[in-house]
């Protein structure tokens, strides 16, 4: 383990930026999911593909649950209203929450520092991540954070996902090609309980566990202080982890061909919207994308507020990634409203001057960060 351990920053966290644990952190329930026969047995399946590869989650279907006027149905000759029934039941198995993600980082730092069956506390999750407290011995967990952590284990342990490689899929000494197998995403084992809300544990992640060191796409692009938030901030840590993965490319790009082109990444509000799942109050609110709840679902208060904060998460996720400079571009719709909002802020020549900020996105205001991963002139001294 010395090799991987000399690659990080001593008392960073290492996060995993693999398109396949992101393309599995990112299947949601915007296009429902499909079904699909195993051994005579029905699977309600959630999936993506990518070059070379297919993974995903999958959930046996109970036959109970199959069981119309005493036979024994195919799920997809079912009645709509009856499948969405099923598909609501076991949903869950089929996607990642944000907490769940947060906290299976945590175990996949520790675990690409230790290798499979490394052991783990409560207190440790609590203490040393969430808190971040390198000493995280006098940490209290309370019982309400406790439980939160055994019920966000409990889901992680119900998923079972699945993966499945060509003979081309990557370079060879990464040992991924033509691979196919299914297990559970993760098992716990050898469970000690300590003191009050306390317990430690063993972990494995499995196959795929190995896979994802194997590839070694992971670094300490994201600082540690990502995961210093309150767990109805999920979401904030979880659009920080993706934004990782495209610093991390980009930055890989500046090493072998400096240049502006990969220096400078222009992002909008859209841009995380699609990989980051929306999480309300509400239990039918649970499992979809920003995306799919901001542009086609009805009854969700506050769109606007939302987006506001989800620009706000996105610009902190880069800056907990160190990136060189952010700034902010504002482009606008001179419609009635905006012109009758603004009109004390036009010169005689009807020249607008105002200066925008984010709490102005809105109808007629939008913004784009330019994000600057290095320093141009430093570029600019590599290339003369």
């Amino acid at each position: 383990m010395t090799k991987i351990r000399n690659r990080f920053t001593t008392g960073e966290i290492i996060t995993v930026h693999d398109n396949l644990l992101c393309d599995l952190y990112s299947l949601n329930r915007d296009g429902g999911f499909t079904c699909v026969e195993i051994n005579n047995n029905q699977y309600l399946v959630n999936q993506k593909k990518g070059r070379g590869y297919t993974i995903g989650l999958r959930v046996k279907i109970p036959d109970e649950l199959l069981i119309v006027n005493g036979v024994r149905s195919k799920f997809d000759d079912l009645d709509s209203d009856i499948k969405e029934e099923i598909e609501d039941k076991l949903s869950s198995r089929l996607y990642f929450s944000n907490i769940e993600i947060y906290v299976a980082n945590m175990l996949f730092d520790k675990f690409l520092r230790y290798g499979n069956n490394c052991k783990i506390s409560i207190q440790e999750l609590d203490g040393y991540y969430r808190k971040c407290k390198k000493d995280y011995s006098k940490v209290h967990v309370t019982k309400n954070v406790y439980d939160r952590y055994i019920e966000t284990l409990k889901s992680l342990v119900e998923k079972e996902l699945f993966l499945e490689t060509t003979d081309s899929f990557r370079n060879d000494k990464y040992g991924a090609r033509d691979i196919n197998f299914s297990h559970m995403f993760l098992s716990i084992f050898q469970i000690e309980q300590l003191e009050m809300n306390n317990m430690e544990f063993n972990y494995s992640f499995h196959n795929f566990g190995s896979v994802i060191k194997q590839c070694r796409r992971y670094s300490n692009t994201l600082s540690r202080y990502a995961f210093k938030i309150r767990f109805n901030q999920a979401m904030k840590y979880v659009t920080s982890f993706f934004i990782a993965r495209d610093v991390f490319i980009a930055k890989g790009n500046l090493i072998r061909n400096p240049s502006y082109v990969y220096n400078e990444m222009i992002i909008t509000s859209e841009s995380y919207e699609n990989d980051i799942k929306y999480e309300g109050r509400k239990n039918n609110n649970q499992g979809y994308s920003v995306s799919y709840k901001l542009n086609s679902f009805k009854g969700i208060p506050n769109k606007l507020k939302i987006r506001k904060m989800f620009i706000n998460y996105i610009e902190c996720g880069f800056t907990l990634c160190n990136v060189f400079r952010i700034e902010e571009e504002f482009s606008y719709n001179e419609t009635e409203e905006f012109v009758e909002k603004h009109e004390f802020d036009y010169d005689e020549n009807y020249d607008l001057n105002y200066e925008f900020s984010k709490e102005d996105v809105g109808k007629n205001v939008d913004i784009k960060l330019h994000i600057y991963i290095s320093d141009p002139l430093n570029l600019l001294y590599y290339q003369m």
